[in-house]
C-alpha cells in the first residue's frame, strides 16, 4: 500500500521538501527553490502564463502584451550599423514589423484582393439604340407610382443594402444614367443582354511595362476559397465557384442559367523580373456573367466576394435597370393638322401668292411611357417639304402618379411659313425634293393635291424612331418666297425672284423706251395674254451646278403649257389664293417671249456676252421652226440696231444697220444647246459697226413655242 501523507499548513509559512500532489494544490503564494513542474489546461481566454525569473514567480498576463516585450540587449551591446534605428526597449512585434516590411521589398509585390468588378458591356446611345442597351434614359417606374409598376423593381438605391452600396434611389421621371465609380450603374437595357465583366477590372499588369510579375486583372489567394456571386439577393449566391478544386484553368463554372464566372486562369505564382517564380503569393484572373434569365424587370445589382478560412473581401456592386416593355413601339391614334387663313398677297405673271400661313398639329401617342422613355427632344415634327418654321422638337411631359402602361400622351405645335424662308416656294407633297437629273426642288409647283404635309416622331429607348402618317391640309393654295430683286446695269444678273427688270412686247426702237414706265412689266397688271408672255413661275430642278443648298436661289421662267414644270396646262384658277389666279391654258398664241432690260456701263461697246442657265433649249437662227425645244434670241440697242439674231454670225460685209434678223454672233456659229441637266451656253454678242452707248440701254429678247419642255432659271448680261 502507497505511502501517503497529508499535510495542513494554516496561518503561517512552511517549507517542505519533494512535493508531489496528485490533484489540485490551492494557494496564494506558491514557490519552489527547485523545478516546479504543472500540467496547465487549454482554455479559450486571451491570458498566457509567464515566468519571471528574479523571483521564481509564475503569473498571468493579456497575450497582447508578449508583443509589447522589448527586445533587449544585443551580445554586442549596440544596435549600430543595423538597418533600423533598433533600442534595447524596441518592442518586439516593431522589430518584427520592420523586418517583414524589409523582405517585401526584396520580394515580388502580391497581386492586390479582390476588390472590384467592372463591366465589359459597351453601352452606348439614349434612344433608338436598337442594339438593346441605352446609356440613359427616364424611368416610368418609382415611388411615386409604385402602385402603377407591375413586376418591375423600382430603383430603391445600393445604399439601403447590406453591405450598403453608394449609388441612391432613382424615382419616376429620373434619369438613370451611367455612372463608373465607385460602384457602376451601366444604364438600361432591353432584358435580353447578359452582363459580362472582369474581375478586379481596374487592376493594372505588375510591372506596369512588362507585367511579368502578374497580369493585369490579377486578384491573390487564386488558391484559396470560394468565389462567389451575388444577384438582386445579398444572402444567397446565384452561383459558387471553389477555387481550391483545381489549381487549373476553369473555362467556365455557372448554375444552370448561365450565371457565374468565366475565363479562371490557372494559377500563378508572383514572379522576380528574371522569371523566377516566389510561391508564397498565388494569383488568378477572370471574369463573371450574369445571364438574362436570372434578371428582372426594373433595378438589378450584383457583386462577387471572395472568402476563405483567413478572409473575406467583396467588391463593388454594378447596378443596371431592364426594361422589356421597351420593344412595344408608340403608336399614334389620332393626328390633327389646321391650317389658319394664309395672309399677305405677292404677284408673279399674274399669279396671285400668299406670303405667310400657320399650320397647327396634334397627336396622340400611346405606350410613350412604358416602361422608359428618352428624356430630350422625344418628340419631333417633319414638315413634308421642309418649307416651314418652328416646328421645335419637344420633350415627353413628366408621368407624375400615373400608370406608364395606359397614359396616353398628347403633343401640339405650330407651323408658320415667312416669306424670308430661303428653302421654300410652294407647298406640294409630291415634291420633295430629290436628285440627278429627276430631282425637283419643293417649289417644282407640279402638283398640290395635297397641300401642306405634317407628321409627328417619337423615339424610345430600344428602338428607331416611330412616325405617324402624314396630315395634310388637303388645300391647294400658292405662297411666294422671297422677292429679291434681279440684278440689272452692265454685268446684269436675272435669278428671277421677281420680275425686275422686265419688259412689255414692245418693238423698243428709241433709248428712252426702255426706262419708260409704261413699259415696265406689272408682275400683277401686265397681262400674260396681250403680251404673248412667258411666265415667271417655280424653282429649278436639283443637278448640274444646282444643289439642295443653291436651287432656291432661283425661279425659273417657263411656258405655262408645259407638262413637265407648269401646273394643269396653266390653269391656275382651282388653286386658293388671295385673289383669283388666271387661266392661261385658253391662251391662243403659238408662240411665247420675254424681254429683258440691259443697261450699260460708262463705256460704249460693241460687244456684249449672254448667259443661259437652264435646261432643255436649242438656240436656232431666224425664220428657224420653233417646234419642239427650239428658241430664238435677240439683241437689240434701241435707235441703233434691230433684232439681231444670236444664232447667226455677225456680218462681214454690206448690212442694214436697223433691220431685224442680221446675224450678232461673234465668231462661228457652233450647235447651241442647253442639256437636260442643269448648265449654261453663252452667247458672244458683235454688233459690227454699231454699239451699246456709254450709260446707255439694250433689250433682250427670247422667243418660244408654246410647247417648250425647258427653262431658264438664270440670265446675265455682260
Amino acid at each position: 500500500m502507497a505511502e501517503w501523507k497529508k499535510v495542513i499548513v494554516s496561518g503561517s509559512n512552511a517549507e517542505l521538501n519533494n512535493i508531489f500532489a496528485k490533484g489540485s494544490i490551492t494557494g496564494s503564494n506558491v514557490s519552489s527553490s527547485g523545478n516546479l513542474f504543472a500540467s496547465l489546461s487549454a482554455v479559450p481566454q486571451n491570458w498566457v502564463v509567464t515566468y519571471k525569473s528574479e523571483s521564481g514567480q509564475f503569473h498571468y498576463t493579456a497575450s497582447t502584451a508578449v508583443g509589447n516585450t522589448t527586445i533587449g540587449d544585443p551580445s554586442d551591446g549596440t544596435y549600430n550599423g543595423g538597418v533600423f534605428p533598433f533600442v534595447p526597449t524596441t518592442t518586439i512585434a516593431d522589430a518584427v514589423d520592420d523586418l517583414n516590411t524589409l523582405l517585401s521589398s526584396l520580394v515580388p509585390s502580391q497581386a492586390p484582393s479582390l476588390n472590384n468588378i467592372s463591366s465589359s458591356n459597351v453601352v452606348d446611345g439614349t434612344s433608338a439604340s436598337t442594339d438593346g442597351d441605352v446609356t440613359s434614359a427616364q424611368l416610368s417606374f418609382g415611388a411615386t407610382n409604385s402602385s402603377f409598376v407591375g413586376d418591375y423593381t423600382i430603383v430603391s438605391g445600393l445604399n439601403g443594402l447590406t453591405p450598403a452600396g453608394t449609388n441612391t434611389s432613382v424615382n419616376t421621371d429620373t434619369a438613370f444614367s451611367q455612372t463608373t465609380t465607385p460602384d457602376y450603374r451601366l444604364g438600361v437595357f432591353d432584358g435580353t443582354i447578359n452582363i459580362v465583366g472582369r474581375l478586379n477590372g481596374t487592376t493594372p499588369q505588375n510591372p506596369t511595362d512588362t507585367g511579368t510579375n502578374y497580369k493585369a486583372y490579377a486578384f491573390n489567394n487564386g488558391h484559396l476559397g470560394e468565389l462567389r456571386i451575388y444577384v438582386n439577393d445579398n444572402t444567397t449566391p446565384k452561383h459558387t465557384l471553389d477555387l481550391t478544386s483545381t489549381m487549373a484553368a476553369i473555362a467556365s463554372s455557372v448554375n444552370g442559367n448561365g450565371t457565374g464566372f468565366t475565363n479562371i486562369t490557372a494559377t500563378r505564382s508572383a514572379a522576380f523580373p528574371n522569371g523566377d517564380p516566389f510561391t508564397n503569393f498565388i494569383h488568378r484572373t477572370g471574369s463573371f456573367v450574369v445571364d438574362d434569365l436570372d434578371q428582372r424587370n426594373g433595378w438589378n445589382w450584383c457583386r462577387v466576394v471572395h472568402t476563405g478560412s483567413s478572409f473575406d473581401v467583396t467588391t463593388n456592386y454594378i447596378e443596371w435597370v431592364n426594361d422589356k416593355s421597351g420593344s412595344i413601339a408608340a403608336t399614334f391614334p389620332s393626328t390633327t393638322l389646321k391650317q389658319r387663313t394664309p395672309t399677305g398677297t405677292r404677284y408673279l405673271s399674274q399669279i396671285p401668292y400668299y406670303t405667310g400661313v400657320t399650320v397647327e398639329f396634334t397627336a396622340s401617342i400611346s405606350n410613350a411611357y412604358t416602361m422608359t422613355y428618352v428624356a430630350n427632344n422625344a418628340i419631333g415634327f417633319d414638315d413634308e417639304n421642309t418649307n416651314l418654321n418652328d416646328f421645335a422638337s419637344q420633350n415627353i411631359p413628366a408621368l407624375g402618379n400615373n400608370n406608364p402602361r395606359t397614359t396616353t400622351l398628347t403633343v401640339s405645335s405650330s407651323g408658320a411659313y415667312s416669306n424670308t424662308t430661303n428653302a421654300s416656294y410652294f407647298f406640294t407633297s409630291s415634291e420633295n425634293g430629290g436628285t440627278g437629273a429627276s430631282g425637283v426642288g419643293e417649289g417644282a409647283g407640279t402638283d398640290f393635291g395635297n397641300g401642306i404635309g405634317v407628321r409627328a416622331n417619337f423615339a424610345k429607348p430600344f428602338l428607331t424612331t416611330a412616325n405617324s402618317s402624314y396630315s395634310r391640309t388637303g388645300s391647294m393654295f400658292l405662297i411666294g418666297k422671297n422677292s429679291t430683286n434681279n440684278t440689272l446695269g452692265s454685268s446684269a444678273n436675272y435669278s428671277f425672284l421677281n420680275e425686275y427688270g422686265r419688259l412689255i412686247s414692245n418693238s423698243y426702237d428709241n433709248q428712252s423706251d426702255v426706262t419708260n414706265a409704261g413699259n415696265a412689266w406689272d408682275s400683277q397688271n401686265s397681262s400674260i395674254d396681250t403680251n404673248k408672255g412667258l411666265i415667271v413661275y417655280g424653282q429649278p430642278r436639283i443637278n448640274g451646278v444646282l444643289t439642295s443648298t443653291t436651287y432656291y436661289n432661283y425661279n425659273r421662267v417657263i411656258s405655262s403649257f408645259s407638262d413637265s414644270y407648269s401646273y394643269n396646262g396653266g390653269n391656275f384658277s382651282n388653286i386658293s389664293a388671295p385673289s383669283s389666279p388666271p387661266n392661261l391654258s385658253t391662251l391662243s398664241h403659238t408662240e411665247l417671249m420675254i424681254f429683258l432690260r440691259y443697261d450699260n456701263g460708262a463705256s460704249a461697246t460693241p460687244t456684249k456676252t449672254v448667259t443661259l442657265y437652264g435646261v432643255n433649249a436649242t438656240v436656232v437662227p431666224d425664220g428657224t421652226s420653233l417646234s419642239g425645244n427650239n428658241i430664238h434670241c435677240y439683241f437689240k440697242v434701241p435707235g441703233q440696231t434691230g433684232f439681231r439674231d444670236m444664232a447667226t454670225a455677225a456680218p462681214g460685209g454690206a448690212y442694214t444697220a436697223l433691220a431685224d434678223g442680221v446675224g450678232c454672233y461673234n465668231g462661228t456659229v457652233p450647235s447651241l444647246t442647253l442639256g437636260s441637266t442643269n448648265t449654261s451656253l453663252s452667247l458672244p454678242v458683235q454688233l459690227v459697226n454699231e454699239v451699246v452707248p456709254a450709260s446707255g440701254y439694250a433689250v433682250l429678247k427670247i422667243v418660244t413655242h408654246k410647247d417648250w419642255e425647258g427653262y431658264f432659271y438664270n440670265i446675265t448680261i455682260s
